[in-house]
């Protein structure tokens, strides 16, 4: 049987709709959450509610003023960023940018981040980290193509490529190699053994295919293998 409301329940919903929120009006009712929220809907509060309230309004301006950013005011408050955005949006207020602080904070944790890994750069960094993966999982990194080398090797499967029929089935307009910094994909490939030179065309093109057994060789990754299966 339904449990009707009563006067003095009514009146706790009136007082409390602004400063609480669904599941705590329920919990202190001893109810549904469910059915609070229709008793409110019913009385007409369901509207008046703002879930974050003023409070949340006035961090929002405060934080905004000081620079914080989205991100770092939803992770104080303890919501996502994607509200604050919408809130901050509706008062009018423009997006906060990384201010220089921050900026040199990020700057100086990349060049920490290059200096205990022994690297000029960020790329170097996710080329080391990539290769210290595969080498804990007993493998040879260069016989463990990236998804544009394992595109390549399958191409080439089919027969000889020239560069730019590469560059062209890669979208690129150079093979440059960002997993191995200052090399292309086909000067890995070389290295490794899985491809070689075949002939050079008029315009001075160089043309390459696969080399025997490369297939049965490489180590390919799950992207690698998702392209083999395809």
């Amino acid at each position: 049987m339904r449990r009707k409301w009563t006067d003095e329940e009514t009146e706790f919903l009136k007082e409390r709709s602004d400063a609480m929120t669904y599941r705590q009006m329920a919990e202190a009712l001893g109810r549904a959450e469910s059915t609070v929220l229709k008793h409110c809907h019913d009385l007409g509060l369901a509207h008046r509610r703002d879930r974050f309230g003023p409070k949340f309004r006035a961090f929002i301006r405060e934080r905004w003023s000081q620079g914080w950013t989205d991100a770092q005011i939803g992770r104080a408050w303890g919501c996502h960023w994607y509200t604050v955005n919408k809130y901050r949006r509706r008062m009018g207020l423009p997006l906060n940018d990384i201010r220089p602080h921050l900026a040199d904070v990020v700057r100086r944790d990349f060049r920490r981040r290059c200096e205990l890994n022994g690297c000029r750069n960020l790329a170097e960094v996710r080329a080391q980290v990539w290769r210290n993966q595969i080498a804990e999982k007993g493998l040879n990194p260069e016989l463990v193509p990236t998804r544009a080398e394992a595109r390549i090797v399958l191409a080439l499967s089919r027969g000889p490529m020239a560069y730019r029929q590469l560059c062209a089935l890669l979208g690129l307009r150079h093979l440059h190699n960002h997993r191995r910094p200052g090399c292309t994909y086909t000067a890995a490939l070389l290295r490794a053994g899985l491809i070689e030179r075949d002939r050079r065309l008029p315009d001075n093109q160089q043309v390459y295919r696969l080399a025997p057994g490369a297939l049965e060789r490489v180590a390919f990754g799950p992207a690698g293998r998702k392209l083999l299966s395809a």
